[in-house]
């Protein structure tokens, strides 16, 4: 009886251990893009994956150091979920990724509302696979 079941626990054992590596049936898996500062001025590159839902305030301590990008600098885009696969996560929200550019000594300015300042960035990206695999999954401000 033992022997009979061998095949069906290599067999089951094989497709466990390949699943890994299928990733959801994207040939490439990336799971990270980098945003790069090439401007002289701080600014914040806040993203999402549902187009102007932006639902915090970027300059909040919580959350500044992930969305906060220095000259020259480069970050990796967060979107708030950990990701396995920005092939899949795109594919399964709509297709797009959007990154919103703003200036962050504007943001910091204590006069600064976050609700009025969020619909008016100084750049909107709009990005899906095939945007993000022509720039090797690199996006550059300005």
């Amino acid at each position: 009886m033992k022997c009979a079941r061998t095949p069906l626990v290599v067999t089951l054992l094989f497709v466990i251990l390949a699943l890994p590596c299928c990733n959801g049936g994207f040939d490439d898996c990336h799971n990270t893009i980098y945003f790069t500062n090439n401007s002289d001025k701080p600014i914040y590159a806040v993203s999402t994956l549902k187009k102007g839902f932006l639902n915090f305030d970027p300059t909040n301590e919580e959350y500044a150091a992930d969305f906060k990008v220095r000259p020259g600098k480069t970050i990796k885009v967060k979107i708030g979920i950990t990701l396995q696969c920005w092939e899949q996560t795109l594919e399964q929200t709509g297709g797009y990724l959007y990154i919103y550019v703003y200036d962050a000594e504007y943001l910091e300015d204590k006069k600064t509302d976050w609700l009025t300042a969020r619909d008016n960035p100084k750049k909107e990206y709009v990005l899906n696979v095939k945007d993000l695999q022509r720039l090797e999954w690199k996006v550059a401000y300005p």
